[in-house]
């Protein structure tokens, strides 16, 4: 498994899979969403894609 490093804040713990988006807040009482949205999946790829491409090894 590869691991990539950013210098700046990212959004919560993000699952994207299956036309899904998962967004999870692990705080003393976790809480998250669903969303089931192709657009926003397709979103979500592309600002990980940009992530990853620009992320230190």
């Amino acid at each position: 498994m590869q691991k990539r490093y950013v210098d700046f804040p990212t959004p919560p713990t993000t699952i994207i899979i299956n036309n899904k988006v998962a967004i999870i807040s692990w705080t003393e009482e976790p809480s998250g969403i669903l969303i089931h949205s192709k657009e926003i999946y397709d979103s979500y790829v592309k600002f990980f894609e940009y992530i990853w491409k620009i992320a230190k090894r």
